[in-house]
């Protein structure tokens, strides 16, 4: 499955190893299987090669997001902390992005 996702350059090579793969091991019915090839082109790396992801790929912008909440809450944070910490970061994210459009606007 890596090789299928992961190591085609072309759809059509990519559409080929995926029947093969669902054949070979007799996965024609399997619905999860199913659901996920209904939506291939929004998670498979070929069909998003001429879309900017500004050089973050799914895991970077999970790691991302993890290592930005890590610094907000501990696995000792109630639910009531979280909402405010929560809130607290979102007000950071948008001033920051505020602040860089600000610069990127104002540069030379």
């Amino acid at each position: 499955m890596k090789k299928c996702i992961w190591s085609t350059y072309k759809i059509n090579d990519f559409e080929e190893k995926w029947k093969t793969l669902v054949m070979e091991n007799g996965f024609e019915s399997n619905d999860w299987l199913n659901q996920i090839y209904e939506i291939h082109d929004s998670w498979v790396p070929v069909f998003n090669r001429g879309t900017f992801f500004a050089r973050m790929n799914t895991t970077g912008r999970s790691e991302g997001i993890n290592a930005f909440f890590d610094v907000f809450v501990t696995s000792t944070t109630s639910l009531g902390e979280f909402v405010v910490k929560y809130e607290q970061a979102l007000k950071k994210i948008v001033k920051r992005e505020r602040d860089e459009d600000f610069e990127s606007k104002h540069k030379d």
